[in-house]
């Protein structure tokens, strides 16, 4: 047992009290008034006043100097430090080596000489100590339990070595957080708080003690100071090492493939050229050489002359340094699925120039990479939605029977989208009845009886935040006001009608003039309704002839067809519980992780697959193969960054026991050494205060006391 102080540089303090002695001598004495006759017919003579000075209320000033004193005492923080007294007989306990797996340790022979260091802790152990081993990284993995029921402690010993020999680097990043907390769990786990001393509980923690491994902020939890922990750091700081901390692959504007990466110096000494190497479907595609500076990011990218309707996988490639793992990084490039449109278009010999004919060519344009579009007549429309095409495309109809008009809501309704242009052909009472009815929509005549080239109106407003308008937002494209339209039909809405059920909230993306709706967007069932009030033929609109009509058409069916979804990022470490989107209805998966060498069936997010290896997760459909996807798998950027977090930061933030406290304590018992880990300490500092606090109070009933005398006697 010895006393200490925490904080012995506040004991400065004591002098402190000099300052009420010096208070209480410079106060001058108080004076009592005398009455007394005139002094006029007293000689005056030369006076020397001596005035003694002495200490009045020196209980006062005593009072005071203590309350400093106090103070200076509870703000050092004296301590009581009491150590346990080792067992006389052979010291049991209980250990855990826990073992940096994360691929920072992959830097020369540092995950070896861990194991070689585990190896040494597990020989040492006593006849009576028991051990576990624990491998982490990001995740901690219990290799071999503290107990085996039935097992001695020799068998105890021999199991955790065969348990450190097996030991894997893995691909993994690094979390010591819950590292710790495994090991604890561990030890506690049985543990006899009633004779704290009769075990020692010991944590090995072999690591490289990188910074990325440590929580960001200090938190609630902390190893029990029950524990003792033994740092054992593995390696030197490196001077060389460069990672590619991501890549991407994406389509240039000339159909051709480009692959973007970007390259981090985490050397501290001068820059140095960096070669990087791009593999594309199992070959050597270029090579960059590229100049970072130290503790900065630099670009590179390659333009392959390559087509993008087909699958790629690749990597880019560093050339060696302290840590390889990180100098490859793995990219897939998967088609993008062609949107399945079904145009319906009934011949129409009377019209030079039909809808269909500007819509066919306008799809041929981009048939090889985004749309697959198969024509077919109104009559023929039966069956089709069993082909599950994306969107139906009634661009150029003759009329519009009633069978027709249930299928286009049917499919609609089903969660796919329908394009639909109204012409003169469409007989009013037929397709109020039929299918706008339906639609909260009627149709009330046609601007003009017959068209004619002038007068035209133009669109007055457009809604440019909706996707389809969204590209001609800027300045340079914004403006429609080239495109004519001599005629349309007149859309109104039908007011609400409680018996038959509320109708879709239609939104108008376009307006004439004449503040008629030009393009409405009309949600039906799980899918949406495109309608146009003008058919696309030149009598009506010289939309067709315009640069708009291209772009304007292709996001209309981009829109109705569902952006793609970007592709999945994995990571080294992560587990896959879902499917990729399913886009074609309900598919069957199956799928081959990095490191396998076959495909196995996904189950469901109830079994998930843990991706150990970085690599490509590729995935097959069942009776679908254009469905197949290609994943790219890479390991955690930020472990790249190998620099070492400080003893004092690591112990600050996870340790409630210091154990460099533990040094100093040692010292200050006069070296008396401390055989046992577990210590005590108690505090005095907050009696001093509650004595502060006390003593307060009696200095202001004390001086309140001598004030109120003081003034009694001068009355």
């Amino acid at each position: 047992m010895s006393f200490t102080f925490l904080a012995p540089i506040l004991l400065a303090g004591l002098a402190l009290p000099i300052v009420p002695w010096l208070i209480h001598q410079i106060r001058r004495p108080e004076r009592e008034t005398v009455v007394f006759s005139s002094l006029m017919f007293v000689p005056s003579i030369k006076q020397k006043i001596i005035e003694r000075r002495t200490i009045q209320h020196l209980l006062l000033m005593l009072l005071r100097m203590l309350l400093l004193i106090l103070l200076a005492f509870a703000f050092s923080r004296p301590s009581r430090i009491l150590t346990a007294p080792a067992p006389e007989s052979v010291e049991t306990g209980r250990s855990v080596i826990l073992i940096d797996t994360s691929y920072s340790m992959g830097v020369g022979d540092q995950f070896q000489e861990a194991k070689e260091e585990a190896l040494s802790i597990a020989r040492s152990l006593g006849p009576l100590e028991r051990a576990g081993v624990i491998a982490f990284n990001d995740r901690p993995d219990v290799l071999a339990p503290l107990t085996v029921e039935g097992e001695s402690i020799a068998a105890n010993h021999s199991r955790i070595q065969q348990a450190i020999e097996k030991t894997e680097l893995s691909g993994n990043g690094t979390s010591y957080l819950s590292a710790l907390q495994a090991a604890q769990d561990l030890l506690l786990a049985g543990f006899k708080a009633e004779n704290p001393s009769e075990e020692k509980c010991v944590v090995y923690l072999i690591s490289d003690f990188q910074k990325t491994g440590m929580p960001e902020t200090d938190g609630r939890w902390k190893l029990s100071p029950r524990i003792s922990l033994q740092p054992i750091s593995i390696g030197t700081a490196v001077q060389k090492q460069f990672s590619i901390v991501d890549v991407i692959a994406q389509a240039n504007q000339t159909g051709s493939l480009r692959i973007a990466g970007r390259i981090r110096n985490q050397s501290t000494v001068a820059a140095s050229p960096c070669t990087v190497k791009l593999f594309i479907d199992g070959a050597e595609a270029a090579r960059q050489s590229i100049l970072v500076q130290p503790g900065n990011t630099s670009k590179i990218s390659f333009d392959l002359p390559i087509q993008t309707n087909d699958f790629h996988e690749g990597y880019l490639e560093l050339e060696e340094d302290a840590l390889n793992l990180d100098n490859r990084r793995y990219f897939a490039w998967n088609p993008s699925r062609k949107k399945r449109i079904v145009l319906i278009a009934d011949p129409r010999p009377e019209t030079r120039w039909p809808g269909a004919w500007f819509l066919m060519r306008a799809l041929q344009v981009d048939a090889d990479i985004h749309w697959d579009f198969k024509v077919i007549q109104q009559d023929e429309l039966t069956g089709i939605i069993d082909e599950s095409p994306d969107i139906l495309l009634a661009g150029d109809l003759d009329g519009l029977t009633k069978q027709t008009a249930e299928t286009l809501l049917r499919f609609a309704q089903e969660g796919k989208s329908v394009f639909l242009c109204l012409n003169a052909s469409m007989k009013q009472e037929a397709i109020n009845e039929n299918l706008l009815s339906a639609l909260g929509l009627k149709h009330a005549g046609f601007r003009d009886p017959t068209t004619h080239e002038t007068p035209f109106e133009l669109l007055s407003w457009i809604d440019f935040d909706h996707p389809i308008f969204f590209p001609f937002q800027g300045s340079q494209y914004n403006d429609f006001s080239s495109i004519h339209f001599t005629n349309y039909v007149r859309i109104e809405s039908i007011p609400s009608d409680e018996d038959a059920g509320a109708y879709p909230v239609v939104k108008t993306l376009a307006r004439f003039e004449s503040d008629v709706p030009a393009i409405l967007e009309i949600p039906y069932g799980e899918g949406m309704v495109l309608l146009l009030t003008f058919p696309l033929e030149l009598e009506w609109t010289n939309l067709m002839r315009s640069p708009k009509f291209l772009p304007l058409l292709f996001e209309s069916l981009q829109h109705l067809a569902g952006r793609e979804e970007e592709r999945r990022a994995w990571q080294v470490g992560e587990r896959v519980t879902a499917a990729p989107e399913q886009v074609s209805g309900e598919l069957n998966w199956s799928v081959q992780p990095p490191g396998e060498d076959s495909l196995m069936r996904f189950e469901s997010a109830n079994s998930p697959i843990l991706l150990e290896k970085a690599g490509f997760l590729r995935w097959r459909s069942n009776g679908a193969p254009e469905e197949n996807i290609i994943e790219a798998v890479n390991v955690d950027a930020h472990e790249s960054d190998l620099t070492r977090a400080p003893l004092e930061e690591f112990e600050g933030k996870l340790c409630a026991a210091s154990f460099l406290d533990r040094e100093t304590i040692s010292q200050t018992a006069e070296g008396e050494e401390l055989e046992s880990d577990l210590i005590i300490t108690d505090e005095f500092g907050r009696f001093f205060l509650i004595l502060f606090f006390i003593g307060l109070l009696m200095e202001c009933w004390y001086a309140f006391r001598l004030s109120k005398k003081a003034s009694s006697e001068t009355a």
